[in-house]
């Protein structure tokens, strides 16, 4: 025999089941906005890192070029030879990894501490206090 649910009880039903489909996604909410967050917190890391990289090499390209073209250079005789020429080429790579490496280096630290503290202050939780329960959300701006 089919039994019928009163109609205070399917009230009841219906507002628990919406209850739970809304914490539910809030939960799954939660769990793609962290997943976010760390994602770019590995690309700020990444990109810091081949900023210091890309400084580090820039440095070392234009030293060795300008002490190339220096030691190359004649004064008076004011030629040009190749070990001139592959000075030139080192420092102006050295100068374009310089150019690139700084502002790469600086957003990437700016963007890796940025999410940091966003992670830090993202946090779910069950609150299992006399006073109040349930699911807890903190998530400062």
């Amino acid at each position: 025999m089919l039994r019928t649910l009163k109609p205070k009880n399917m009230k009841a039903l219906t507002v628990l089941f919406f209850i739970s489909l809304i914490s539910l996604q809030s939960i799954a909410q939660e769990n793609q906005d962290l997943q976010f967050y760390q994602k770019q917190l590995q690309k700020s890391q990444n990109m810091k890192t081949g900023g210091i990289f890309l400084t580090a090499i820039g440095g070392v390209f234009s030293i060795i070029g300008l002490r190339r073209m220096g030691e190359s250079y004649e004064l008076f005789a004011g030629e040009q030879n190749a070990d001139y020429k592959s000075g030139e080429l080192l420092t102006a790579t050295g100068m374009l990894s310089l150019g690139g490496g700084i502002p790469l280096m600086i957003v990437g630290a700016r963007n890796q501490r940025k999410y940091k503290r966003t992670l830090q202050t993202f946090s779910v939780g069950v609150n299992a206090s006399t006073q109040s329960r349930g699911l807890t959300l903190t998530y400062k701006f």
